[in-house]
């Protein structure tokens, strides 16, 4: 019966000690680069200085992933992203060295492929209703208010 025990505090041990270097790991990044929708893309993607666009986070990971020594984080806070084009990964987004490259959304962030809309007047051609012009865009496929697919007007 000595030996059951002995054995199970042994084995509890070991899983112990096991789990310890990863979670001490999961905790700390060599690099953390912070994106916010209030930042800017001359600022230095610090937690005080976040950069604004997920394309400007992107350049500063390739800039610096070569030569990792840890982890990098990209931590993308909460609002929206407005995307012009895809934001593509390749081997150059890749970590090296034996270490990762995270991209981690903190506070629900949310990657759009739309375009804000904004500068609603009223229409002088149908009265109740509301109109913007949408520069660079030749047609329209589907609309969203507040996060819910709406329909336009005919």
């Amino acid at each position: 019966m000595k030996i059951r025990k002995l054995t199970a505090l042994l084995v509890t041990f070991l899983m112990i000690l096991s789990i310890m270097p990863i979670a001490a790991s999961a905790d700390t990044a060599w690099r953390t680069i912070y994106v916010s929708p209030n930042g800017s893309d001359d600022g230095d993607g610090t937690q005080a200085n976040p950069y604004k666009t997920l394309g400007k986070a992107q350049e500063a990971v390739r800039a610096i992933n070569t030569g990792m020594q840890g982890d990098i984080e990209v931590r993308i806070a909460g609002g929206t992203y407005y995307m012009d084009e895809p934001l593509s990964f390749r081997k150059e987004d890749s970590g090296f060295n034996g270490h990762r490259v995270i991209w981690q959304g903190v506070d629900s962030p949310l990657i759009s492929g739309g375009k804000e809309v904004t500068g609603f007047v009223p229409s002088q051609d149908h009265p109740g209703l509301y109109e913007a012009n949408v520069d660079g865009v030749d047609r329209i496929m589907q609309i969203y208010v507040n996060g819910k697919k709406r329909w336009m007007a005919r």
